[in-house]
């Protein structure tokens, strides 16, 4: 597999998984804390709007899609299923392929 598309692709899906997170807390914070004062809500709801378009594009981002056909393509996956990068690879491709 190609160790600079691997590298890529695994900085890409931990960036994204830091904002899926972050969008949870606020979720979360709105649910059980935050005070409901003028506004709040309508400001937290559209925090979320945009921090889950800017998800989104990240995991449909056509990037993604050449990093894991640069990881698929060499044969390196071929070998030991269990694999932890191939494990990575053949699990963000299901979840991009869903996405897109």
């Amino acid at each position: 597999m190609s160790r600079d598309a691997y590298a890529a692709l695994m900085q890409h899906v931990k960036t994204t998984a830091l904002w899926r997170s972050t969008a949870a807390l606020l979720s979360w914070d709105q649910e059980v804390f935050m005070p409901g004062g003028e506004g709040s809500v309508e400001f937290r709801a559209r925090q979320l709007t945009e921090l889950s378009r800017l998800i989104h594009q990240r995991t449909t981002d056509p990037n993604v899609g050449e990093w894991l056909d640069a990881c698929q393509s060499d044969g390196a996956l071929s070998g030991d299923a269990l694999d932890p990068a191939a494990v990575n690879v053949r699990e963000i491709r299901r979840d991009y392929d869903r996405a897109t």
